[in-house]
Formats: C-alpha cells, sequence, structure tokens
C-alpha cells in the first residue's frame, strides 16, 4: 500500500470510529455501532503504525512526544467510551464535548508535530 492509501484508509477509519461512538453515546442500546466502533478502532491503530513505518519511525520505539499523545487519545477514546456506555448510561452524553476537543488536538499533533 502506498502513503496515499493508508492515509485514505486511516482517515476514513478515524472519521467512522469517532462517528460510530457518537451513535453510541446516543443511543447506546445499538449494538452494530459499538462492533463498528471497535473494529474501526483496530483498522486506526493498524493504518497508524503503517503510517509511521512510512515516516521512518519504528514500531519498536522510542517514539516522538506527538506520537505518544495520539496514542493516549486513542486508547482513551477506545477504552472509556464503551465503559462509560455500559455502566454510566446517563453520562454518556457529556464525552462528546472531551472527544470533539481530543479530535481537534490529535489533528494538531499531526500537523504541527510538536517535540
Amino acid at each position: 500500500m502506498n502513503y496515499f492509501d493508508t492515509k485514505l484508509l486511516h482517515l476514513f477509519a478515524v472519521f467512522v470510529m469517532f462517528l460510530s461512538i457518537t451513535v453510541s453515546l446516543y443511543q447506546p442500546e445499538k449494538k452494530l455501532h459499538k462492533i463498528l466502533s471497535g473494529i474501526f478502532s483496530l483498522i486506526v491503530l493498524i493504518s497508524g503504525v503503517l503510517l509511521l513505518r512510512r515516516f521512518g519511525i519504528s514500531h519498536s520505539g522510542p517514539f516522538p512526544a506527538w506520537v505518544l499523545v495520539k496514542m493516549a487519545i486513542w486508547l482513551s477514546v477506545t477504552i472509556i467510551t464503551p465503559i462509560v456506555v455500559k455502566k454510566f448510561t446517563k453520562f454518556a452524553r457529556f464525552l462528546y464535548l472531551p472527544w470533539i476537543i481530543l479530535i481537534f488536538i490529535a489533528i494538531a499533533m499531526v500537523i504541527y508535530k510538536p517535540l
């Protein structure tokens, strides 16, 4: 896969992942969106590692700070969302704004690549 195909796959997977997470925040009884967010979360991870390899960053580390921030955002979104949707259903809708802020932080990290 060349760089542009991998980048397109990554962006599409991020879009579908956050779209399905948003639907699962507002309609927690829909199981399809929970499954889709898990599948596309894995695709985001795999395509992200492939893109790192294109940049010449080894998957064994040490990673630059912007990669660590993006991994922390990915982990927090993928782990916290299903827990909140299942255990704290009435608070699930309040996660929408923090997820939007995390998306903008992740976008800033990849554009500016600080540190």
